[in-house]
This record gives C-alpha cells, sequence and structure tokens, in this order.
C-alpha cells in the first residue's frame, strides 16, 4: 500500500529503505521550492529531520532495535561535498576530503562501513576520475590498488591481471 510522506508542498525522495521491528524506515531528502535538500528519516510515514536545509543525499540505511544509522553526503559552506552519518545522537563527518561522497553504508556488529569516492581530476577526455575509499569507523582503510584501476562515472574499476 502506498503511503504519502509528504503534504505535497516539498518535493522529496526515499534512498533508502530498511524494516525493524515491525516498522518500515524510509530515508532520504526533502526540499521546498528553490532551497537546498536537507535530510529526513521517515519512522512509519512521521518524519525526523537529521540535517537543515544544506545540501544533503542519502546513499544508506542500516537500523537494529529502533537504532538508526543513515549514511550519505552534505554540502558545506564552502559548496565542497563531504560523507557524513547521521544518527539519533548526531551527525558525524566520515571524512574532510573535498569533494568526497559516501555511496554506501554496511554495519557488522558494532563496526560502521562506509565506502565512497572523492574526485581526483579529470583525463585527457575530459572525464571525470575518482578514487575508492573504504572507512571502517571512519578511519580509511588501505585498498588494494594497482596503477591500471581507474574510476569513471562513480565506478570504481579494479584492474585484476590473469592468473
Amino acid at each position: 500500500m502506498a503511503q504519502n510522506l509528504t503534504d505535497g508542498k516539498s518535493l522529496a525522495k526515499v534512498n533508502a529503505i530498511y524494516v525493524d521491528g515491525g516498522k518500515v524506515y524510509a530515508a532520504g531528502a526533502e526540499r521546498e521550492k528553490s532551497e537546498n535538500w536537507r535530510g529526513v528519516l521517515w519512522i512509519d510515514g512521521v518524519a525526523q529531520y537529521f540535517t537543515e536545509v544544506c545540501g544533503t543525499e542519502v546513499t544508506g540505511l542500516y537500523v537494529k532495535d529502533g537504532k538508526w544509522i543513515v549514511e550519505g553526503n552534505m554540502t558545506d559552506d564552502n559548496s565542497d561535498i563531504h560523507p557524513y552519518i547521521w544518527t539519533a545522537e548526531g551527525a558525524e563527518l566520515v571524512s574532510d576530503v573535498q569533494m568526497c561522497q559516501g555511496l554506501g553504508l554496511a554495519v557488522d556488529e558494532d563496526d560502521v562501513y562506509v565506502a565512497g569516492t572523492a574526485l581526483t581530476g579529470y583525463d585527457e577526455d575530459y572525464n571525470t576520475l575518482f578514487k575508492g575509499y573504504l572507512w571502517k569507523n571512519g578511519e580509511v582503510q588501505a585498498l588494494e590498488t594497482d596503477s591500471e584501476d581507474f574510476s569513471l562515472w562513480d565506478v570504481t574499476c579494479a584492474y585484476v591481471p590473469e592468473q
């Protein structure tokens, strides 16, 4: 059964959904007219805002025993994009690398993993190039890379030589 999440006076989008304890959690963003997006978590259709109007994009959601973690990106006052994790306790900056965005969330017991990319520049054909990142509990993790690894349109590709 479809459920209206707004009164129709604002634009809204849901990017992640989770069910826990019989409750439906839907995470996304909402904006009115020409404002930036602000993060919102709907719990059984009731909105809880977890950011101000600042430019927010949600890309992950995890819920266990009613405790939620939302992962995504927020634009700062300098128009730089940064990955964040939000909980009922507040916001946590995952990385202060400029033009870096979180793209995925995974939770394993007490460990919170965020996958993301950072803009590194452009190739000779003006395609954007990104560097892939993995953070565990806010600490960047070393990833095995090869000189032929690359990222294009937010997809990180790894070169694997034949064995």
